[in-house]
């Protein structure tokens, strides 16, 4: 029997992090969907630093790309109601996001689960400069009614 080479970390959501959404969430209400900018540690493999940006309702939530860099992540939250699992809707988002050079994550409203969709480092920097790309990608709506749970 071979030896595994690798074994892969999983990307995990800092303490620190995971307090400051629970605190956003329970202040505003876990029944809404709200977005994070936050930071990437590739060598932690951790997800740090989040600061709140936009909240939306019990359907969806405007998830948008001003203001962020290259290598930087998006944490958008479900409500207490909704699996932490990207709906289709999630998926078209960090597709778009990816592109620019951004990572995204979706994780529950009390930040007790993780669902990473993409890292940052996953797809090599474009020819383009990233805040031409950032520009384009302003206005993404992420509507929880398209969402096939």
């Amino acid at each position: 029997m071979s030896e595994i080479a690798f074994i892969p970390r999983v990307p995990r959501l800092h303490d620190d992090a995971a307090r400051i959404i629970r605190a956003v969430t329970t202040c505003y209400g876990p029944q809404f969907e709200y977005g994070f900018r936050a930071e990437w540690d590739h060598a932690a493999h951790v997800i740090h630093s989040p600061v709140f940006f936009v909240r939306g309702n019990r359907r969806g939530v405007m998830l948008h790309a001003r203001g962020m860099r290259a290598g930087s992540m998006l944490v958008h939250t479900h409500p207490v109601t909704s699996p932490t699992e990207p709906s289709d809707a999630d998926l078209q988002v960090a597709e778009s996001f990816v592109w620019a050079g951004l990572g995204f994550a979706v994780t529950n409203s009390m930040a007790s689960e993780l669902f990473v969709v993409t890292l940052p480092e996953c797809v090599e920097p474009a020819s383009r400069s990233s805040s031409w790309r950032l520009g384009r990608l302003s206005l993404t709506w992420a509507p929880a009614s398209a969402r096939t749970r």
